[in-house]
C-alpha cells in the first residue's frame, strides 16, 4: 500500500532537505574562501553567512548553536541531520536568523537554570 503524505509532511520533508543543500552550499564557499584573498574571499564567507541565515530562517530546529563567543560574537551552527558545523559572525546573520539564534541560546540558558 502506497500511503500519501499529507501537504505539511511533504513540505516538512522538502524543507530539511534544502537546508542540508544549503548547508552543503555554506560549506563549500567556506571551504573555497579559505583559498582565496581580497574580493573573492569576501563574497564568498557573505555567501556562507548568507546561506547560513536562510538555513536558520528556513527550519532553525534543525540547526544546533554549539558554541558562541561573547568575545568575538561568533557562533557554531551544526546541521543535525547531516553533521556539517560552521562558524559565523552573529552580526554577518540576517535579524531572523539572529532571533532564531538568540531563542536556541536562551532556551539552553533556561533549562540550565
Amino acid at each position: 500500500m502506497n500511503a500519501q503524505k499529507s501537504f505539511s509532511a511533504y513540505l516538512t520533508e522538502t524543507r530539511y532537505h534544502a537546508v542540508n543543500h544549503i548547508m552543503t552550499k555554506a560549506r563549500a564557499a567556506n571551504q573555497l574562501a579559505k583559498t582565496v584573498a581580497g574580493a573573492n574571499q569576501r563574497r564568498l564567507y557573505a555567501l556562507k553567512h548568507g546561506c547560513i541565515s536562510r538555513a536558520l530562517e528556513l527550519a532553525p530546529e534543525s540547526l544546533v548553536v554549539d558554541s558562541f563567543d561573547m568575545r568575538q560574537g561568533v557562533i557554531g551552527i551544526q546541521n543535525v541531520s547531516n553533521g556539517i558545523r560552521l562558524h559565523a559572525p552573529a552580526a554577518q546573520l540576517t535579524p531572523k536568523a539572529q532571533a532564531a539564534v538568540l531563542e536556541q541560546i536562551a532556551r539552553v540558558i533556561h533549562r540550565g537554570q
